[in-house]
């Protein structure tokens, strides 16, 4: 599950345009939620790739009118391909969702912990998509969703599933949409690409309304997740 995210534009900023050449002007938003304005990357056919502010909770382009009535902030990547409300943006419309981190839950000793989960190495986190377009009339709606999978062996000691997060290399592959989806289909499977820092923050970030620093504040030491040792890191 990918249930909130963390920007922070610098440097963030400064990441996309070392890896992608793209300039980045979000603003700090500490604690994102489902259904918040999220600055996203598209490649239109031919075109250089854009930044592009769409809603977090897709919207198939065929509802009759918008809906939260079914949870669509996240996709399974394991059926996003035979999903009616996925399907289509599968095979055509891929995005890029590039956050400094994102927040997972786990129970441990009876209480509901956060954790700040993000990479070691980089200064940004590239997070795989899809989005789609709903019109009706004059109302027109921009939206996208998180693409998930299985967790690895590490953070499913926090959740039991994980965002499909893609290094620098797989990103560009995508959002490059000559290739097709089933070619890419490697990269949705339990893994980790990069290394990642888990940090236990303050409950603050519970409340999605909280949107001080005070959200990315560690109450506690981090721990380093690699793939190829990524056991017994939580107690």
């Amino acid at each position: 599950m990918c249930g909130r995210l963390n920007v922070v534009s610098d440097p963030l900023s400064q990441f996309l345009m070392d890896v992608l050449g793209v300039q980045y002007d979000g603003e700090d938003n500490y604690n994102l939620a489902p259904m918040s304005r999220v600055p996203i990357l598209v490649q239109r056919e031919q075109t250089e790739i854009e930044v592009l502010p769409m809603q977090w909770w897709l919207i198939p382009y065929w509802a009759a009118t918008p809906s939260t009535k079914y949870s669509m902030f996240n996709a399974r990547s394991e059926t996003a391909a035979r999903s009616p409300a996925f399907k289509e943006p599968y095979n055509k419309r891929r995005c890029l969702i590039p956050v400094s981190a994102y927040f997972e839950w786990t129970n441990i000793k009876g209480k509901k912990v956060p954790f700040m989960i993000r990479s070691k190495l980089d200064k940004g986190l590239f997070l795989a998509g899809l989005w789609d377009r709903w019109e009706k009339g004059s109302e027109l709606i921009e939206s996208f969703t998180v693409l998930t999978t299985e967790a690895c062996e590490g953070l499913a000691q926090v959740h039991k599933r994980q965002p499909v997060m893609l290094n620098s290399e797989e990103a560009l592959k995508w959002i490059d949409l000559e290739i097709p989806t089933q070619e890419l289909e490697s990269l949705m499977r339990s893994r980790l690409p990069v290394e990642l820092e888990l940090i236990p923050v303050s409950t603050y970030v519970n409340n999605s309304t909280n949107q001080g620093q005070e959200c990315m504040e560690s109450i506690g030491a981090s721990k380093l997740l690699r793939e190829e040792s990524s056991k017994g890191i939580l107690h």
